[in-house]
């Protein structure tokens, strides 16, 4: 079984992994709540700035 990584990414800066998951879901929750906790979600102060995304590295989301 593979494990999934949840990664951030702040600004310009280069990402890194904050956690990492056993399966989809738990890959899926996890990258909520983490994006939640550093203000990347809709509505809050760091979104379109900051990406939280689970996955690979070169998977980041690039909406704005």
């Amino acid at each position: 079984m593979a494990t999934i990584s949840i990664w951030y990414r702040q600004g310009d800066n280069k990402p890194e992994v904050v956690d990492r998951a056993s399966n989809e879901i738990a890959a899926r929750n996890l990258a909520h709540e983490y994006r939640t906790a550093f203000g990347c979600a809709p509505g809050q102060h760091r979104y379109g700035r900051d990406h939280v995304w689970s996955g690979r590295k070169d998977q980041e989301p690039k909406e704005k």
